[in-house]
């Protein structure tokens, strides 16, 4: 990481706050405050970084599974009796104290489950690709020396 001159505190702070837009922020300031910020010359080093500043938007990812099941509630009566159009059941599937435990997710949730669920698979491919990052540049510095 290069530096040519240091940032004042003031505007460290405010670069630290605008997460969603930081590179944004980082030409904005260059072009306003004539101040270089942190360059990085290594692509590695970069796509470690927009990767590390995406972690913020996984705080609300979920464990587990999404399940979908279908089933017949067992009344006679009911549409379902005849096993053609069963009732569908939503589940959330994860390892609690290393055993597997189901939850059942309410038909209004859906979506946002889902959806959270699905969160922490990116975030999982996001660690795998920054270890991947680390592990690479790692091995150069071992040639190095």
């Amino acid at each position: 990481m290069q530096i040519s001159e240091a940032l004042d505190f003031g505007s460290f702070l405010r670069l630290l706050l605008v997460s969603d837009r930081r590179d944004l922020a980082f030409a904005s300031l260059r072009l306003r405050m004539g101040v270089a910020i942190f360059m990085a010359a290594d692509p590695d080093l970069q796509l470690r970084g927009q990767l590390v500043r995406r972690l913020g938007r996984f705080r609300e990812m979920l464990p587990g599974s999404f399940v979908e099941n279908k089933r017949s509630c067992g009344r006679p009566n009911c549409h379902c009796a005849d096993g053609k159009s069963l009732h569908t059941q939503y589940q959330i599937s994860v390892l609690v104290d290393g055993k597997p435990k189901t939850f059942h997710v309410p038909k209004g949730m859906v979506d946002q489950v889902r959806e959270k669920i699905q969160l922490r698979q990116r975030f999982e491919a996001a660690v795998a690709a920054i270890c991947k990052i680390n592990l690479r540049r790692f091995l150069k510095e071992r040639e190095k020396s």
